[in-house]
């Protein structure tokens, strides 16, 4: 039709495609006895749409049933971390939980309209998918769903902290009088250990990026989020309920890609050292490692990258130096970092002025100590030239370390 906007163009493009019943929005891992059921015949009425795939069904590089083998792997393990589940959480405890709403903002103006989950039961993976088909009707939406999970121990969620479950969170407070008490979950939400562990890998740490450079899952003719409420203004116009077949699909790839995320983050998690990671992963997760005060696997960590030529050797072996340190080992710390100042060309001001500590504080040799500490006041000048900060008049953050030792080496000599 002349006159017609691309957004007009392109939502006509989806609605028929839609309406006109083709599989173009169905993912090519859909499990053969995938089941949609419809309890609901009431329009109005809340509807819950079920799918359930055997344990063996891939979505991407995993089984889904793998995830059973992870968990036993972390209680195996005895690791801390936050990818670990209590001892007492079963993988039939966990909730994979993404929703779909009107905006992408809080507030009482936004509405939850899609629910979705993924949960074990008995070997199978079960996505249920609890769908507002009316505004008036979210009591029963949110009751119907809140009873489902009563039992469930932990919500896994990507940016659910933030938004899903605070939105779930909000609507339950407008309602309360409709609705019992808000199911206590503790929540483990995939995206911050996504970033911690490729942010500098990767130009994004959108779940649709992860699936395609990190879980070889492909999504294809997928209905993108940003027309989910679009299309649900226009299912609520029309009443066609074809009008939802793209996004409650594209949910179902949310709430599965979470499983098979879950399962890939805490396998490198777990074998951090593994040849099969990238190097910038095994520092990545030796860092978070040496955050959670895991020390001994930090160290392992830093050790394999540092013994590879790649170009986070030198930085891994400051690292692994740190650690040594933090450990009490300052002699197995002096060797790694004097190892590491003789191998570089310009060696980093920071690796400088812990030398000067240990020669200082540990070793009791200010005559070392000093020329470390006179390399450090170098490699800062240095650095301002680089950085083009051409007033060299500002204090040097090294010369009072420089006079102290001076001042101890002829109180020795005296």
């Amino acid at each position: 039709m002349p006159g017609e906007s691309p957004l007009q163009e392109r939502l006509k493009r989806y609605r028929s495609e839609l309406l006109g019943g083709s599989s173009s929005h169905a993912p090519t891992e859909s499990a053969p006895d995938a089941a949609l059921v419809d309890p609901c015949l009431c329009p109005k009425a809340p509807m819950t749409f079920v799918r359930k795939f055997p344990g063996a069904h891939h979505h991407g590089r995993y089984a889904l049933e793998d995830l059973y083998g992870v968990m036993r792997a972390w209680q195996a393990s005895g690791i801390e971390h936050p990818l670990a589940p209590p001892v007492d959480v079963s993988a039939e405890d966990l909730i994979f939980f993404d929703t779909e709403t009107t905006g992408l903002h809080h507030g009482a103006g936004t509405l939850v309209f899609l629910l979705g989950y993924a949960r074990f039961e008995h070997g199978q993976c079960v996505v249920r998918q609890h769908f507002l088909t009316s505004p008036a009707q979210e009591a029963s939406f949110y009751g119907r769903f809140f009873e489902e999970i009563q039992d469930a121990r932990t919500l896994v969620t990507f940016n659910g902290k933030s938004f899903d479950w605070p939105q779930v969170r909000s609507r339950h407070t407008l309602l309360r009088s409709d609705l019992g008490p808000l199911p206590h979950l503790s929540h483990m939400d995939l995206l911050h250990p996504t970033r911690r562990v490729w942010v500098d890998e990767l130009a994004s740490c959108r779940l649709s990026e992860i699936e395609r450079h990190k879980l070889s899952v492909m999504r294809t003719e997928d209905t993108p989020g940003s027309l989910a409420p679009i299309l649900y203004f226009d299912y609520l116009r029309t009443r066609k309920l074809s009008t939802m077949e793209g996004v409650l699909l594209h949910n179902q790839w949310d709430v599965l890609s979470l499983i098979t995320l879950y399962v890939h983050l805490s396998r490198l998690v777990l074998a951090h050292t593994s040849s099969s990671l990238s190097h910038r992963e095994r520092f990545a997760i030796s860092k978070w490692y040496e955050g959670l005060g895991q020390l001994s696997l930090a160290q392992a960590g830093y050790q394999a990258v540092a013994e590879s030529q790649d170009a986070l050797r030198f930085t891994a072996e400051f690292a692994l130096g740190r650690c040594l340190k933090r450990q009490g080992d300052w002699r197995g710390c002096l060797s790694v970092w004097e190892t590491l100042v003789s191998r570089q060309n310009l060696p980093s001001e920071e690796v400088l002025v812990e030398l000067s500590k240990i020669y200082e504080h540990q070793v009791h040799d200010y005559r070392q100590s000093l020329d470390f500490a006179v390399r450090a006041h170098e490699a800062w000048k240095h650095k301002r030239r680089a950085l083009h900060l051409t007033d060299m008049t500002g204090p040097s953050p090294h010369v009072g370390r420089m006079e102290r030792l001076q001042g101890k080496m002829l109180r020795r000599q005296a």
